[in-house]
């Protein structure tokens, strides 16, 4: 009766481990990150009204991600282009019940590089930015 207990603790610990093994190697595949990639452009393009494309998706996916080749376009226009953006977060913070059931992200860091940003004023005086999740009217 008293060797249950290691025992079962070990089986525990194993499967945890494989868990977390495999899902660190599903991560690194080229199918869950062209699924991270599609479902990124499709969320953000749906709740913004416009055009978000990402060229490619890399990282560790338990601490950081890095997206290369980011362009987000206002009324099929040119907005804002990013060569490369990293995103630092602690898994283990987010699993705190604060997080867990809210709708926000702890992010650690934010690193931009070779970003290009296009801000147009219209003749009646509104901005390119102003459009960014306006429901688009259908014809």
């Amino acid at each position: 009766m008293r060797y249950k207990i290691p025992i079962i603790f070990g089986v525990l610990i194993g499967i945890l481990v494989l868990i977390l093994t495999g899902a660190y190697f599903l991560t690194q595949t080229e199918y869950f990150r062209g699924f991270v990639k599609r479902k990124t452009e499709e969320i953000v393009s749906s709740s913004t009204g416009q055009k978000l494309t990402i060229g490619s998706v890399e990282g560790t996916f338990f601490y950081s991600i890095r997206l290369k080749d980011v362009s987000f376009e206002v009324e099929g226009e040119g907005f804002v282009t990013v060569d490369e953006a990293e995103l630092v977060y602690s898994i283990p913070a987010m699993l705190n019940s604060t997080f867990l059931l809210g709708r926000n992200v702890l992010v650690d860091g934010v690193t931009l590089r070779g970003v290009d940003v296009r801000l147009v004023k219209y003749a009646d005086g509104t901005w390119n930015f102003g459009k960014i999740g306006e429901k688009k009217e259908k014809e």
